[in-house]
């Protein structure tokens, strides 16, 4: 006996509507081996179609493996599609809807981290307006967006140098 070693590149990457509604379970398995690959969001979407051609609990089981085994862009663009292709996506299977919501809120709490950064780097770039403002400078456009690419500690030793200059030039040392 010698056992068969199934790899990604074995399987092949179901992108037709009509196949994958033909084969519904070669395309979730499709998606289980392609799904966070450069064919993410096509094999999902052939899956998703795949899915909906089956009836009773398959459904809900495709549904959800499809949608658990891509990767993240491909989920949210997705997820509308998931259930009649009208509703936004609610996992039936506990474990996914745990998976789900993980994963939602560690989207949620990054992009609550960006916006603090961004919020903080806009205030050291208006302090250091105001003290250019208060000495008698002024940030230029062309300035401006050049400042917008440092980091906060850059930020700081030019609202420190900002008390020191005699001209605007002296601020960005290059």
């Amino acid at each position: 006996m010698r056992p068969t070693v199934i790899g990604p590149d074995l399987v092949p990457v179901v992108t037709d509507r009509e196949a994958a509604e033909r084969l519904p379970a070669l395309s979730v398995l499709s998606v289980i081996a392609h799904g966070r690959s450069k064919h993410a969001f096509d094999v999902g979407r052939a899956g998703l179609y795949g899915a909906a051609s089956v009836d009773g609990p398959e459904r809900v089981l495709y549904n959800d493996i499809v949608l658990h085994h891509l990767d993240a862009a491909a989920r949210v663009a997705l997820e509308p599609m998931a259930i009649n292709l009208k509703q936004p996506y609610e996992p039936q299977i506990e474990l996914y809807r745990k998976i789900f919501a993980e994963e939602k809120s560690k989207l949620q709490d990054e992009a609550m981290r960006e916006g603090k950064l961004k919020g903080k780097l806009e205030g050291k770039l208006e302090t250091l307006s105001a003290v250019l403002e208060a000495r008698g400078f002024r940030l230029d456009d062309a300035l401006r967006t050049r400042l917008q690419s440092y980091d906060a500690a850059e930020l700081d030793a030019l609202v420190v140098r900002a008390t020191q200059i005699d001209n605007i030039d002296d601020l960005i040392q290059v």
